[in-house]
């Protein structure tokens, strides 16, 4: 297991498990080799585009008050 090795367990002739490595650095260090695993990428958050609300639209507290029913 030290090495990275898996080991299948039998019963019958039948795989019914696998014993496998703990995932750690070294299995990451493998999938960014591989390229099956990709750092995150850092980026700055994009900006929320913000529009004006169509003519006639209710208020956000508008809508509040009419599911309380005031």
């Amino acid at each position: 297991m030290a090495r990275g090795e898996v080991i299948t367990v039998t019963s019958r002739g039948r795989r019914v498990a696998q014993i496998v490595p703990v995932l750690g650095r070294d299995n990451l260090d493998r999938g960014l080799a591989a390229g099956w695993v990709t750092r995150e990428v850092e980026r700055p958050p994009e900006p929320v585009l913000r529009q004006r609300p169509l003519p006639g639209t209710p208020t956000t507290t508008e809508l509040i008050s009419q599911d309380r029913g005031a």
